[in-house]
């Protein structure tokens, strides 16, 4: 008696489902991009002269989040399963970890004000809830039949957090503004959204999970 061949594969782990990603035409050229403006504002940035102020951590972070800001509303926006989400989204982490010897290296060189680890993790926590913006505000008018305006009004959120800062004359909304100067508002209010948009993911990509399984079990 002979077993009957079966079709199932092994599941890829996250780490080469993310690795994948990261090697695709879309995210590689991304990642290009990202590493040659980081490197022109350094230079930019960087003094002549030793005895001269070194601005170039603030110039770095701030080109880096408005790098990341703007990649997290767009494919938080433009990517339609959650299991595309949730990689992409790690994807897009490790832009920012792929450039942590140059934010500890200026960060050195310029002596800012801001804490070292609140330098570090707040990219990473405006990553995750603008990404989630896009998620929500492209759910959102899609179900209301209007998937053309998802993309534009995603990418105009960054813009309308600085925008609201100015009018309420506090630094709560503005990425920008708190990478120099720290804000627990900012914080309290991006990770409480980065955490219920992580939930929902994590929700439909389990929902996705059960309907490929039980497709599975029928082929």
């Amino acid at each position: 008696m002979t077993n009957a061949p079966t079709n199932k594969t092994k599941p890829k782990s996250l780490l080469s489902l993310v690795t994948q990603r990261l090697r695709q035409s879309d995210m590689a050229q991304l990642l290009l991009l990202f590493f040659a403006v980081i490197t022109i504002g350094i230079i930019a940035t960087w003094p002549d002269n030793p005895q001269l102020a070194n601005n170039s951590w603030a110039a770095l972070a701030q080109s880096k989040l408005a790098l990341l800001i703007f990649f997290a509303t767009l494919f938080g926006a433009l990517l339609r399963t959650s299991g595309e989400k949730l990689i992409t989204l790690i994807a897009l982490s490790c832009f920012h970890l792929f450039t942590l010897p140059l934010d500890t290296a200026t960060y050195a060189a310029s002596f800012p004000e801001v804490n070292f680890i609140w330098a570090l993790t707040l990219p990473l926590i405006a990553l995750l809830s603008y990404f989630m913006l896009g998620y929500f505000v492209s759910s959102i008018l899609h179900r209301l039949h209007l998937p053309l305006l998802a993309i534009p009004c995603a990418l105009a959120l960054p813009i309308a957090a600085v925008f609201a800062d100015i009018y309420l004359g506090r630094n709560i909304f503005n990425s920008f503004n708190s990478i120099i100067e720290a804000s627990l508002p900012y914080i309290v209010i991006n990770l409480l959204i980065g955490v219920i948009g992580l939930l929902f993911l994590l929700r439909g990509l389990k929902k996705e999970t059960s309907a490929s399984n039980q497709k599975a079990e029928l082929t």
